[in-house]
């Protein structure tokens, strides 16, 4: 009976191959194609193997008594997948691999063959199908429980790239304790679980598996369980790298961005391994992380002397180099990068910012162009040549080039570069409102779109389409300060655009409570003290430009502004004496703006103020 339920992880070990292998091929035709240098283009399940998902994570469920079998794992760089669309295809093609193997194991029961085989009288055909129900009936589950949208799980990968920002960062705060909130819905809440298995039960029975058959076979893998899956963790243990243990781990920190404990892990992999390239080269990754520049190009230096046909390394340097601000070094390095390896994109996209940061612009035009043909989906090498045509006045194929990066990234920013091509070079305000129209669709909580659309409806002067734009951007902000009501920045930006807007007394709050969260914040002070102004409350005003002055006594017009408003209230040695200190910071611009400034027209005629302007 044993074999049977060694058949079963069998077949669960290819299922899991199958569905990393899915979440990998997708992310390759993405636009990660780092996948492929990790080696998760294969159906080696080694490959797979993460000390979590695939060890701990096992012994746990047998010691809750529930079904135990290795997970897998394969780390994807979001950053390089091309859109969001790509970014949900990866995570969905995990389960999508599940669905094909239910749908491709359930062909002999789809077909009838079962029944014959059944009918047989082999005790052998009959736990052979009935293990092979049981499986199928666990994929099936397990498409449900990835389906769910819980962090850490692809049911959340697959939703994550279309929920507004502020909530993906609250719900990756909470992303580590993913399987921990799993774990408690199907341990704890009991009809959730059952829910899910009548579900399973009903598809499978949809698919001619009955779930009775099923249950035969979890019994026959229950029996055997415990001694196989220690036995699998046994062999992943054993077989795993040994020297590599603390290259994981170091890599394993990197991705949560621990970057000095990181180091430290690479350093005791390099003392078991001195000749180890993988660990020299992410502890220069991992330096550079920390700004340690001179100690990452040291061990990018170590990297190339073991590898020094390794174009990555070359990669890397180059940007130190670049992040240093020497230029030279960062051409140099990646020159050999390109030499190495010709049809590098990253490399040549990277040299041709470097020339065209040392103004030779015709070779990086041919960098980027040598990196598009290349790659055409490189949106790196789309947003640097239309960076350089910008330099070089070709605006039109500017916007054609940021339009090629924007199909390609969607999410990225690059669509701010080409409004400002559109909107202040070729002044064609019909295609940024387009933009911005566009835009709004994918992303309605995006409160710096709404804003900047009704910017260029001013322009178009519609007026009344611009205020309902600023509307949109004060919902906007609002829905922002309910998650983020501490956020002194989203209050000063509300109160610039209702200032604006001249809803003056709203505009006072959202700056009085800036000043509240954060009472350093100068410039929210300074524009507190404008409203006062226009609102005629000259003396909170003036109280206001003092606190502002006390921070940053050095501002002529806080000076100047404090002047007018004593000269509103009529006390003139004091405008007078504000005027003199504004006057002693900035003298060409103060005294032309005395000249025809209304604050001051009822004072002009007094002696003091004609003394002022004489001297």
């Amino acid at each position: 009976m044993w074999v049977f339920a060694v058949f079963i992880c069998c077949c669960w070990m290819v299922s899991l191959c199958l569905h990393e292998f899915g979440h990998a091929l997708v992310a390759y035709w993405g636009g990660d194609t780092s996948v492929k240098e990790k080696g998760y283009l294969t159906l080696n399940p080694l490959k797979y193997t993460d000390p979590g998902l695939s060890l701990v994570m096992p012994l746990f469920f047998l010691l809750l008594g529930g079904i135990a079998l290795p997970g897998g794992a394969v780390y994807i760089n979001h950053h390089r997948l091309r859109n969001r669309w790509w970014l949900s295809a990866m995570s969905a093609a995990g389960p999508i691999a599940n669905i094909l193997v239910v749908l491709l194991l359930s062909l002999p029961f789809l077909l009838g063959w079962h029944t014959q085989l059944l009918q047989n009288g082999s005790m052998s055909l009959f736990y052979l199908m009935t293990c092979l129900a049981y499986v199928i009936v666990l994929n099936i589950y397990v498409v449900f429980i990835n389906l769910l949208p819980i962090p850490s799980l692809d049911g959340y990968g697959i939703i994550e790239p279309w929920l507004p920002r502020y909530i993906q960062v609250e719900l990756n705060r909470v992303g580590k304790y993913g399987i921990w909130i799993l774990i408690g819905l199907l341990w704890f809440a009991r009809p959730f679980n059952k829910l899910l298995w009548d579900i399973t039960h009903t598809i499978s029975e949809l698919l001619g598996v009955s779930p009775a058959l099923a249950s035969e076979g979890g019994v026959i893998f229950s029996q055997y369980s415990l001694y196989i899956i220690l036995g699998l963790i046994f062999i992943l243990w054993l077989f795993r790298d040994r020297n590599k243990d603390f290259y994981h781990k170091g890599k394993q920190l990197i991705s949560n961005n621990r970057y000095q404990e990181a180091v430290a892990a690479f350093d005791k992999s390099i003392e078991k391994q001195p000749k180890d390239f993988d660990s020299w080269f992410l502890r220069g990754y991992a330096l550079h992380c920390m700004e340690k520049y001179e100690e990452a190009l040291d061990s990018y230096d170590k990297a190339a002397s073991i590898q020094p046909d390794s174009a990555n390394v070359r990669y890397y340097q180059g940007i130190v180099f670049q992040d240093l601000g020497k230029l030279a070094e960062a051409l140099a390095v990646y020159t050999e990068a390109v030499q190495l390896k010709p049809d590098f994109p990253e490399a040549l996209t990277n040299r041709g910012y470097t020339l065209t940061d040392l103004n030779r612009y015709e070779e990086a035009l041919a960098d980027f162009d040598t990196a598009i043909q290349y790659e055409k989906t490189y949106a790196g090498a789309w947003i640097g040549k239309g960076d350089l045509l910008v330099k070089l006045h070709r605006y039109e194929e500017a916007v054609s080039a940021y339009d090629q990066a924007v199909k390609l990234q969607p999410n990225s920013s690059v669509w701010i570069s080409k409004v400002r091509v559109l909107e202040n070079k070729l002044q064609q305000y019909e295609q940024v409102l387009a933009v911005y129209n566009e835009k709004i669709k994918y992303q309605p909580e995006d409160a710096n779109i709404w804003y900047h659309r009704g910017l260029i409806l001013e322009k178009m002067q519609r007026q009344d389409e611009a205020l309902d734009s600023f509307e949109q951007t004060i919902s906007c902000y609002n829905r922002l300060l309910k998650h983020q009501p501490k956020d002194a920045n989203i209050w000063y930006e509300k109160g610039s655009l209702l200032e604006k807007i001249q809803r003056y007394q709203e505009a006072l709050v959202a700056y009085s409570k800036v000043v509240e969260i954060q009472p350093d914040f100068y410039q929210a002070l300074y524009n507190k003290g404008i409203i006062l102004e226009k609102l005629w409350r000259y003396e909170e005003a003036i109280a206001a430009y003092d606190k502002v002055i006390e921070l940053k006594p050095d501002l002529d017009y806080v000076w100047y502004n404090k002047a007018c408003c004593y000269a509103l209230n009529g006390n003139i040695p004091l405008a007078i004496q504000n005027l003199q200190q504004a006057i002693n910071l900035n003298p060409e611009e103060v005294l032309n703006e005395i000249t025809t400034d209304p604050a001051f027209d009822a004072i002009r005629e007094h002696p003091l103020f004609k003394a002022l302007l004489d001297n």
